[in-house]
Order: C-alpha cells, then sequence, then structure tokens
C-alpha cells in the first residue's frame, strides 16, 4: 500500500504555503490578502493496490460545482487547491477519478482538508439476480432492464450531487428456467435501478448497491387494477381523451414505479393496470387524478382541461347552450392488496363562476388576494387567486353558499358571501366585505 507523506506533496503545495506566508508578513497598510484556504490531497490506486499515474481528477461541491481539475502523478498522487469557502451542509466534496481501461471512480473528502483521500479503480463486475413468485417458485422469462444508475454513492453519502448517469448501453436480460439472470458486467460503485417485468406479474424495481457479489433474490407479486367510469355528476363523460394518473404516497418513493397512468376510452371507462402492492413500494396509500393526456392539442368541441388550484382542476366543457364547468380533485385514499381488482367511479362535481371588481379605493391600499376553500379538495385546500391588473377578478367556485375570503398583503381583511350559488352559474358580484365567513346551515 502506498502511503501519501507530506514530504512528498510539498512541491505540489508551495506555491500555496508560499502565498501564506507573505500574506500573513504583510504591512498593516497594505490591502487584505486573498484568502488561501486547505486542499485536497489524495492518492489514485486499481484494484490491486498499485498506483495509477495520469487519472484526471475532478471534485465537486455538494452544489454539484466542479472545481479546477488535477491528475495523478506516477505515483497515484494528486491535489486540488484554492478550494472555495466552506459550508455548513453538506460537509463534503465528492472527488471523481478516471483513467483509461477503467470506468470512473468516486470518494468523499472532508471540507476541512484534513485526510488523505484514497480513490479506488476498478473493472465493472458481473450481477446475478433470482426472481421468484410470491410462492418461492423461479419465474422464467422476467426481463430486467437497468433503468439508470445514481453516483456516487458511497458510506450512504453523496446522492444528488452528481446527475445519474444513464445506463441505456447496457442490454437487458431475461431469466432462465430457474429464475436466474446475470448482467456480465456492471459498473464497480454506485448504485444501480433495475426494473423487473413479466406479463403475469406486477413489475418491481430494486435498487442495489455496487458492487454486489452475492446473489440478488427479487420477489413477484400478483399485479392489483383500478377500473371504472368517469361522471359528469351521475352522467357517464363520453368522448374527451383524458387520462387517469395514479401517485403513490408516503413512505421512501420507490422512483419509476410509484405512478401509472390509463386512458380514458370514449365510454368514460378506464382500467389503470400492473399496479405493485403498497407493501412492495414501501407506501402507506395511492392517490389518483385526471389530467388532460396531450396538453399541447386542444380538447374536442372546445372543452378545456386545466389546473385552477394545487389540488383541483377544472373541465370546461361547451354544451346544451351554455358553458359548463366540472371540478377534478387529487383524491388520497387508496389502499388495496397484492392481486386487488378494485372498482374506481370517479364523478366530477358542477363548479360556477363569480366575476368582480375590486374598488379604486380598496386597489390603493394594497396587493388583494382572493382564496376558496373547497372540502371536498385534498385537505380542503385552498383555491389562490389574484385580480388582474385593473382589478377585475373571475373565478370558478364550489356551488351553494360560498365564503371567499379576501387577504392584503397577506393579512385577513373580510370575506365575499355568495349564497344559493347554481350549478355551472355564472355571478356578477357586489364588492361588500364581511367581516365573518358565512356560517354552515
Amino acid at each position: 500500500m502506498i502511503r501519501l507523506s507530506t514530504r512528498l506533496l510539498l512541491p505540489l503545495f508551495c506555491t500555496l504555503f508560499t502565498c501564506l506566508a507573505l500574506a500573513q508578513n504583510a504591512p498593516a497598510n497594505r490591502p487584505p490578502a486573498v484568502e488561501v484556504r486547505q486542499a485536497i490531497a489524495g492518492l489514485v490506486l486499481d484494484e490491486n493496490g498499485e498506483a495509477v499515474a495520469g487519472a484526471t481528477i475532478q471534485a465537486f461541491t455538494a452544489q454539484g460545482v466542479a472545481l479546477q481539475p488535477a491528475f495523478s502523478d506516477a505515483q497515484g498522487r494528486f491535489a486540488i487547491g484554492f478550494l472555495p469557502p466552506k459550508v455548513s451542509f453538506p460537509d463534503f466534496y465528492v472527488v471523481q477519478a478516471k483513467a483509461p481501461d477503467f470506468p470512473p471512480a468516486y470518494a468523499l473528502a472532508s471540507q476541512t482538508g484534513d485526510e488523505t483521500v484514497t480513490i479506488r479503480l476498478g473493472q465493472n463486475a458481473p450481477l446475478r439476480l433470482r426472481v421468484q413468485d410470491e410462492a418461492g417458485k423461479p419465474v422464467e422469462g422476467a426481463k430486467i432492464t437497468p433503468t439508470q444508475r445514481t453516483l456516487p454513492r458511497i458510506d450512504g453519502r453523496g446522492n444528488g450531487v452528481l446527475p445519474a448517469v444513464s445506463l441505456g448501453g447496457i442490454e437487458a436480460v431475461e431469466t432462465n428456467a430457474a429464475g436466474d439472470a446475470t448482467f456480465p458486467a456492471l459498473p464497480h460503485q454506485g448504485a444501480i435501478e433495475l426494473k423487473i417485468a413479466h406479463p403475469n406479474w406486477a413489475t418491481n424495481i430494486v435498487t442495489v448497491d455496487l458492487p454486489k457479489t452475492e446473489v440478488i433474490d427479487v420477489k413477484l407479486e400478483r399485479a392489483a387494477s383500478f377500473g371504472g367510469r368517469v361522471f359528469l355528476g351521475d352522467e357517464p363523460m363520453l368522448g374527451l381523451p383524458l387520462q387517469i394518473k395514479m401517485q403513490a404516497l408516503g413512505g421512501p418513493f420507490a422512483r419509476a414505479v410509484n405512478w401509472r397512468g390509463a386512458n380514458v376510452r370514449e365510454d368514460g371507462t378506464f382500467l389503470v393496470k400492473n399496479l405493485p402492492s403498497l407493501e412492495q413500494m414501501g407506501v402507506d396509500r395511492y392517490s389518483w387524478h385526471l389530467e388532460h393526456i396531450h396538453k399541447q392539442k386542444p380538447l374536442p368541441g372546445g372543452a378545456t382541461y386545466s389546473q385552477i388550484g394545487g389540488f383541483t382542476a377544472l373541465l370546461t366543457l361547451p354544451r346544451n347552450g351554455r358553458t359548463e364547468r366540472w371540478a377534478s380533485f387529487l383524491h388520497t385514499d387508496l389502499v388495496y392488496k397484492a392481486g386487488e381488482q378494485v372498482k374506481l367511479d370517479i364523478h366530477l362535481v358542477p363548479y360556477a363562476l363569480v366575476r368582480g371588481q375590486i374598488p379604486e379605493a380598496e386597489k390603493l391600499q394594497g396587493a388583494i388576494e382572493f382564496e376558496v376553500r373547497d372540502p371536498r379538495s385534498f385537505y380542503g385546500g385552498g383555491d389562490r387567486f389574484r385580480p388582474d391588473a385593473n382589478g377585475a377578478f373571475s373565478r370558478p367556485i364550489p356551488t351553494g353558499d360560498v365564503s371567499i375570503r379576501v387577504k392584503r398583503n397577506g393579512r385577513i381583511v373580510g370575506y365575499l358571501h355568495v349564497e344559493a350559488l347554481e350549478p355551472h352559474e355564472e355571478r356578477d358580484l357586489i364588492w361588500k366585505l364581511e367581516s365573518e365567513p358565512l356560517q354552515k346551515k
């Protein structure tokens, strides 16, 4: 093992130390010298512990900013000086080494510069997997595809500093009759994400920290599904190309398997298939919401579909000689078991439209913001909106008796009361602020 000594690195740092000495001995009437900070020093070795010369060394801050690169010498030594000011968190640099005939390797370096960094370059290594069903029987014909690799992932730290590295050049493998599959060569460091898919089972995603010498056991389970119909009130929604999208919530998100989508058919029906169980994904429940499939293309018949709040969307549909407005909400209460076939009917609720004008005297007193709360929305979330530059406002809101909260500069100044609002009604409001919201009848 090669050990790094201060004597060997002295030529690399002489300029830094000379500058520091000059700054300390400068007369008091001279401008202050530029602060000289610590350096990152280290070694680049191969898997046998031999020095690697000519490796390109690149260090990154925790925010992903690249520092001045360096190169390893004949003894594998390197040093990177003139580091940026320290930050409190995260308290490390990510150091990358690249060399011919080796994949990149990484190490973490302290911001204090008081440690020697050793980066070990290694060859790609095989990865073996065994796929079984819920009963422990081998699954033949399961396709295993690398989706991406997250780098670096060293001692549980460093994620997010560098972007994920695509592994599109590595071909997928399939399991044999014994349920076994092997990737001939994968990077020796980092974390790889693998998708395991089979027509008869729910798709599973696993993340493996590399290198991994033992066989990775993967379980596949029966897929769940959600099927039903979209209604406008009690009438089936027909002929609108929307999509239902489902999103996992709670726990550590299993990215790339935490959502599923399905198009709404012409007759308003849909079927979301191939859902893994909540237990497999490590989540608590699923949410669902509708969305426009091709947002860049208009819906037929002059219809529109768009977000009007953080958790509410609105379908505007011209028909029967008027403009109908139907609201859809984010729902978060879907809980199911592996293999369960769940019936889910979606009922959009009618909304109305209100319009108004802020008086000139009110506009002069500060910025106005409105808020409408609908208990059917996610956590009763409020829809916030502002008037235009002339003080005019127009907004779809729930029907019935509604209180519009009025804020000025972030503080509540009163309420606009709207009573007995009918479905799809359009009403002009008279500006009259009340001190209290409407009481539920």
